[in-house]
């Protein structure tokens, strides 16, 4: 419904994406500051991320987390949990997207405010051309996240022993 009002004019979309991505760089910079989070140290990721939180905004009607898979959008964004900031954020200070990091994160920056023109220039840079073999790129990106999940869990088993992950003991194929 969303995708069929962008394509009827896309001007007026990308008004509201803009506007929503004002709201959410507003948002992500307060939050920074109540929760005494920092920025990743590569200020391109939490662009992203705001840019895709404004783009679900406008579609879905709330900031769901741009950075899972969902086999309902609507649902999961009706349902409020993986909206921003999420449950794990907000009770454990987890990020998955990166976008808030704590001072122990080995990613975290010096940055706690961002502005609507940098997040836009950074993600606008960061996205890259379509890829021209889709299933190479898949694989890789594949492997990519499962390396990062890895690397997470193991994190979180040597510095955080007390919180549990429903992935740990969980084997990749």
């Amino acid at each position: 419904m969303a995708a069929a009002a962008a394509a009827a004019d896309p001007a007026e979309h990308e008004a509201k994406v803009a506007k929503a991505l004002k709201a959410m760089t507003g948002f992500a910079n307060s939050y920074v500051k109540n929760t005494k989070t920092k920025y990743c140290a590569e200020l391109s990721i939490p662009s992203v991320v705001l840019k895709g939180l404004a783009e679900h905004k406008v579609a879905l009607g709330a900031p769901l987390c741009p950075c899972r898979h969902y086999e309902d959008k609507q649902a999961e964004a009706k349902d409020g949990y993986w909206n921003c900031p999420c449950v794990p954020m907000r009770e454990r200070h987890e990020c998955h997207c990166m976008l808030f990091l704590t001072a122990d994160n080995e990613f975290v920056g010096e940055e706690d405010t961002l502005t609507v023109e940098e997040v836009r220039r950074r993600a606008a840079a960061a996205v890259p051309p379509p890829p021209r073999r889709r299933r190479r790129h898949a694989a890789a990106a594949a492997a990519a996240c499962a390396f990062a999940r890895a690397r997470a869990s193991e994190h979180r088993r040597r510095h955080h022993p007390q919180v549990r992950s429903h992935t740990d003991g969980m084997s990749i194929l």
